[in-house]
């Protein structure tokens, strides 16, 4: 009963709003996934003893990986063909 008070709440907004508020939690999540795996990062990092230069690679790495997502998941929840995103990879 719940859930179809929610979905008919949510169906009042227009598609472009709800786009919206759904890109908005993708990019929380994804920045609280990035945090907790960067905090990971750095505690393993001092228990093994890495390079700063290692963990910062690492580090880097994991960035690019979360934007990657965040980028492929928003051209998903505008329904925009994710081949935009790799032509523009090729163009430069």
């Amino acid at each position: 009963m719940a859930l179809e008070n929610i979905l008919n709440f949510l169906t009042q907004f227009k598609p472009e709003i709800l786009r919206l508020v759904v890109s908005l939690i993708i990019a929380l999540a994804i920045v609280i996934v990035y945090k907790i795996f960067s905090r990971s990062l750095s505690r393993v990092a001092k228990r093994f003893e890495f390079d700063p230069h290692l963990e910062n690679s690492l580090r880097l790495i994991l960035r690019v990986v979360m934007i990657l997502v965040a980028i492929t998941a928003l051209f998903t929840v505008f329904e925009l063909p994710t081949t935009l995103f790799v032509w523009s990879f090729l163009r430069f």
